[in-house]
């Protein structure tokens, strides 16, 4: 889109940079009459100043809920340096992400143990009091849309440091509106943090009903249900090594193992039985990749697939519970259960045994994995802020 401004000859300079100046971003929304002052004015970037763990979780942006501004940690190490609390962060310092769109993220107590990444950036206010307002603004519709006028870069967009601290905020005192009772609970996804942050936990062996490692060792032994309890479980039978590459009479699409979660439209076609067959609202898993997925259509499945075939659960439909398995076993959670569940020295695979011993959040338990727009956290606090 063109931009045309009128400027007079008599100016000192005609330099087009000097007359097109591209006006700062700005996180207010339009007919705002505040003050605004830079961002930088108002904070100081702290610098991560420890390298990575090997196996430490890690918090990237992704690992930001866009529903509730909870973290998520992983388990892959960061390549360099960190932020931790304790060390680098503060209780109420902001976490800015410089790749990605999602929320900000407000350092709390819960964020012990964990390290974010340098695809955020640290911001330390001079006025401790107004860092939840400020990541409220931040991780507003309007503060996104402002963060994503900074993104520089063809193959990964990313907001340059120098840039962030020229983006215009409203002054602290100038804010009426308080998001305090939007903060995010938890601040940490704690099924997910169970899963990652220590190996390591205090248990009464005395009021224990059964000492197995495995299941002391286990989170979800006693919050969690076993997958039989939502569905049944099947493998697929068919050999892949006879689908076709396109249709013919009679035919079913079809899914190989490598294609569980990759593709959405099947490529493949084959003769199969309606027990081969897996229907829309069941969730199949790669048994070699530990992908999970549900089919948007009728698909026949070959072996080294398992099928889940979902019902409802305690009042949640069956499509519901499906998508909310599905977005978990996509988690860095829900990937690290699948992957463990995997066996063998030369092609280690997910057994239907191993499967059917698989514990899982209750459905009850797990977000809404189909969340309209006025359900997201920056829709939310625009409201609180701005309306």
């Amino acid at each position: 889109m063109s931009t045309w401004t009128v400027a007079p000859l008599s100016e000192e300079s005609w330099a087009p940079a000097v007359h097109l100046r591209t006006p700062s971003a700005q996180v207010a929304p339009v007919g705002y009459t505040g003050p605004l002052v830079k961002l930088g004015e108002l904070v100081e970037f702290v610098s991560p100043a420890r390298d990575a763990r090997s196996g430490e979780p890690i918090v990237t942006p992704a690992g930001v809920s866009p529903q509730t501004g909870a973290v998520q940690p992983t388990e892959r190490s960061a390549v360099g340096a960190v932020f931790r609390l304790g060390r680098e962060l503060r209780e109420g310092d902001v976490l800015v992400p410089l790749v990605g769109k999602g929320p900000c993220v407000l350092v709390v107590p819960q964020h012990a143990g964990l390290a974010f990444s340098q695809g955020f950036a640290a911001l330390r206010l001079q006025q401790r009091g107004h860092a939840t307002t400020l990541w409220g603004q931040l991780s507003s519709r309007t503060g996104l849309e402002a963060r994503h006028q900074l993104d520089r870069g063809a193959v990964t967009p990313r907001i340059n440091l120098a840039v962030l601290a020229e983006l215009l905020v409203p002054a602290p005192d100038a804010t009426a509106k308080s998001v305090d009772d939007l903060l995010p609970a938890p601040a940490v996804d704690e099924l997910a943090a169970s899963l990652v942050v220590s190996q390591w936990a205090a248990l009464p062996l005395s009021s224990e009903v059964s000492w197995e490692t495995a299941r002391l060792l286990d989170p979800l032994a006693d919050a969690g249900v076993p997958v039989t309890a939502l569905g049944r479980v099947r493998a697929g039978r068919l050999d892949a090594r006879l689908y076709r590459d396109s249709p013919f009479p009679g035919c079913t699409p079809a899914l190989r193992p490598s294609d569980v979660g990759r593709l959405s439209t099947p490529r493949w076609w084959t003769v199969a039985q309606e027990r081969d067959i897996v229907m829309p609202g069941a969730i199949v898993v790669g048994a070699l990749s530990a992908r999970a997925t549900s089919p948007p259509q009728p698909v026949a499945v070959a072996k080294d697939i398992l099928v889940l075939d979902v019902h409802d659960w305690r009042g949640i439909e069956a499509m519901q519970v499906c998508d909310r398995l599905v977005a978990y076993l996509g988690s860095p959670a829900g990937q690290r259960r699948l992957t463990n569940l995997k066996r063998g020295s030369y092609i280690p695979r997910i057994s239907k045994k191993d499967f059917l011993e698989l514990r899982v959040p209750a459905p009850e338990n797990l977000p809404n994995a189909r969340v309209s727009a006025s359900e997201l956290l920056d829709a939310r606090l625009e409201q609180a802020l701005w309306s």
